[in-house]
């Protein structure tokens, strides 16, 4: 089963999270983990996503502690200027990379 993990769950982020989940229900993929800078304002989003097995973080940092190596994908649905950074920390930790 590939595990799965997506940094940002607003704006665009909301279009990959519907994609993973949808691979999630057809057994494609399990979505392990997700990065969420904005809890508050997304704590609805972040206990349904708990609720499925979904590791919260509040930083990329603290995702790839955590979980180097053991995330096959990662979906980067994040501010263009960011994506550079957060890839290159993804396939540090053996990540492949969905932006």
């Amino acid at each position: 089963m590939i595990q799965a993990a997506i940094i940002g769950i607003s704006g665009y982020g909301r279009a990959h999270l519907r994609m993973a989940r949808e691979q999630a229900r057809l057994g494609r993929l399990r979505l392990a983990a997700a990065v969420v800078i904005n809890r508050p304002g997304e704590e609805a989003e972040c206990a349904q996503l708990e609720a499925e097995g979904c590791r919260i973080f509040p930083t990329t940092e603290s995702l790839w502690q955590a979980l180097s190596g053991r995330i096959d994908l990662c979906f980067i649905p994040t501010a263009i200027n960011l994506h550079a950074r957060m890839a290159l920390e993804a396939l540090a930790a053996d990540a492949h990379v969905f932006g």
